[in-house]
């Protein structure tokens, strides 16, 4: 797989979602930017798109490899809008399913499995 397999417009509408929150790569939580991607990214080219992204000046963040803590610029804002309209990201079924497990883990671990399987169950993940 290249970049170029790798659509822009779910990463970028990812990232204009999470507006103002930490956004990582590769980390397996819900603020990976790789759940914006087709599932099997590797983790090389999903920096690689996030590289490119920020030489277009779309992206702002770190590309060394480190979290990363990427963010939409305002240039990539525009860019969104004018090249693909008004529109919201369409959360994944891998993100749902890291954003249930991440409100298990948040209460009481004991009950953490009976309630990701119930949130499983509920969102037919």
């Amino acid at each position: 797989m290249q970049c170029k397999d790798v659509p822009e417009e779910p990463v970028l509408r990812f990232l204009q979602k999470r507006l103002g929150r930490f956004n990582s790569w590769c980390n397996g939580s819900i603020s990976d930017v790789a759940l914006a991607m087709p599932d099997d990214t590797p983790p090389k080219v999903v920096l690689r798109k996030i590289s490119g992204l920020m030489r277009r000046g779309l992206v702002d963040g770190c590309d060394c490899g480190c979290a990363g803590s990427f963010s939409i610029t305002q240039k990539g804002q525009e860019y969104l809008l004018a090249k693909y309209g008004e529109g919201e990201w369409e959360e994944t079924e891998a993100y749902r399913l890291r954003a249930a497990i991440e409100q298990c883990l948040k209460q009481d671990p004991k009950d953490a499995v009976a309630k990701l399987l119930e949130l499983v169950a509920q969102e037919g993940l």
